[in-house]
């Protein structure tokens, strides 16, 4: 059976975090691990990753950034959103692609509202 585990370097190299050198930028997805945006287990004093979790959470950014160009949102908003998306997400526990779909949802009903009065 093939090990689905990645270390923390070898996990930055899987998701393309790189430092200008072309080294894997370790800090950041520590960063981004210990703040829960990026699935991570920590069971002593490393990190692990689990294969899986990482190429499911590659596709939810996938979802996500399409769900958003669906309903017009892109560049700067999409930037915006999505930060305020990752806080909500890591405080509450929530999957990104469930929340931006929720507010997809919100701004639908308030562009339909919009059109309605217009």
């Amino acid at each position: 059976m093939e090990n689905q585990t990645l270390n923390l370097e070898e996990a930055a190299k899987f998701l393309g975090f790189v430092n200008k050198d072309g080294k894997p930028s370790t800090n950041r997805l520590r960063e981004k691990a210990y703040k829960g945006i990026i699935p991570a287990y920590k069971p002593g004093r490393n990190w692990v990753f689990y294969l899986p979790d990482l190429v499911q959470w590659m596709r939810d950014q996938y979802n996500a950034r399409r769900e958003a160009a669906q309903v017009g949102i892109g560049g700067k908003q999409w930037q915006s959103l999505k930060r305020k998306v990752d806080v909500t997400c890591t405080q509450n526990s929530r999957s990104l692609e469930s929340k931006l779909i929720e507010l997809r949802k919100q701004i639908r009903n308030e562009k339909l509202r919009n059109s309605k009065t217009s």
